[in-house]
């Protein structure tokens, strides 16, 4: 199924969740087995899985065990095929993934990974990147993360006191809209 089945999670967490779920299940499902067998493999497993996350933390080798390093998938404008293959995706998904970055030809591809949690980073060539107003040396310009001040048709006075405005300022806003 490839690594788009279980998109964010890493190989050790699937293990994980699929294991875990089996062992909870089967004194569930049969009321003869205690619970307590259950308990301690899922201790035990979860021990395991502790050290091998501080593990893969410590140790490269190891890491690269757990989490596979990203495949090329294309190289100076070339699609690698025999890399496509090995990420187990068509062409088409990756031109479809590319098209999300608005990327609308390939020759303009520098380099392009399957990133082990299944999604695709690609890197345009620099005479193809868009341009910033840093690149043509305009002002900075403030910026705020939009926050909203009505909430399930109630004014969020924490929101309106964090932007320093009132509700006087909330009608108003609404009535000029």
């Amino acid at each position: 199924m490839g690594q788009r089945s279980i998109s964010q999670l890493g190989l050790l967490d699937f293990a994980m969740a699929i294991t875990v779920g089996n062992i909870i299940a089967h004194p569930l499902s049969d009321e003869g087995l205690g619970m307590g067998g259950s308990m301690i493999t899922m201790s035990v497993l979860i021990l395991l899985y502790i050290a091998c996350v501080y593990l893969s933390l410590k140790w490269i080798f190891f890491r690269h065990f757990i989490e596979p390093t990203p495949i090329q998938l294309i190289k100076n404008g070339k699609i690698l095929s025999k890399n496509l293959t090995k990420a187990r995706i068509s062409i088409d998904y990756l031109l479809s993934e590319l098209r999300k970055e608005k990327v609308d030809d390939i020759q303009k591809v520098a380099f392009a990974f399957w990133e082990p949690d299944g999604s695709i980073s690609s890197f345009l060539y620099p005479e193809n990147q868009m341009l910033t107003p840093k690149d043509i040396s305009l002002p900075k310009q403030p910026y705020d993360l939009p926050v909203a001040i009505i909430k399930e048709v109630k004014i969020d006075y924490h929101q309106l006191n964090k932007i320093s405005q009132n509700e006087e300022w909330v009608v108003n806003a609404i009535r000029s809209t």
